[in-house]
């Protein structure tokens, strides 16, 4: 396998190994990345209005339902909360979203939840607003008069733009008292170890 790979340490390294290695294909450049997680930020709650609340439905098997909550505040995007979990079924899908609400909630107790959740799959959108219905504080964004947002080829371009602007500012940054919320016992640390291997993943396919 190495002869194959030849002097294509890095490729050796991601494809046969599962390292995370830097190439010119990376999106964000791992001083970024680290930047980020180094320099957490302290967000005073009385500082937060709204909070953007983005869920990404998992289709079932090993992958993982994301969510992940941030505030925008001075220029500045501040995530304040983040949980992750291969969920199976309608019983799972709420325990885990409900749990991140509440304890949003209780760290933020008067502001406004924006939930965006990701229509691409089905109707998990729509399930997710409806068992958010009976929270205060609480919008749901819809699109063309169903719960969620498509996520398409072209705005996903648009998205990791903007975040790359903000990475690129160091305005982008890590709650201290970041919300993870996981019902299923994964701890705050290896919630974050596996967000962190997620943002230095990500490739630009041009």
């Amino acid at each position: 396998i190495k002869s194959l790979y030849g002097d294509r340490k890095d490729l050796l390294l991601r494809e046969s190994v599962g390292a995370i290695t830097e190439d010119q294909s990376s999106l964000f450049p791992s001083h970024w990345v680290e930047l980020m997680f180094d320099n957490p930020s302290s967000l005073p709650n009385t500082a937060v209005r709204h909070v953007v609340v983005a869920c990404d439905p998992n289709g079932g098997g090993d992958s993982h339902m994301a969510i992940v909550s941030c505030a925008f505040v001075g220029g500045a995007l501040h995530i304040v909360g983040l949980d992750s979990h291969p969920v199976r079924g309608h019983d799972e899908i709420e325990a885990l979203l409900m749990a991140h609400i509440k304890q949003l909630r209780h760290r933020y107790p008067n502001c406004w939840f924006i939930f965006v959740g990701e229509s691409n799959l089905g109707q998990e959108a729509d399930h997710m607003a409806f068992m958010l219905k009976n929270e205060g504080y609480v919008h749901c964004v819809t699109e063309n008069g169903l719960a969620g947002v498509r996520t398409t080829n072209k705005r996903k371009e648009l998205y990791s733009m903007e975040l790359s602007k903000f990475m690129s500012q160091n305005a982008c940054k890590i709650d201290k008292n970041m919300v993870v919320a996981n019902p299923y016992g994964v701890t705050k640390k290896s919630t974050l170890e596996s967000f962190r291997k997620q943002m230095l993943g990500y490739r630009k396919i041009v």
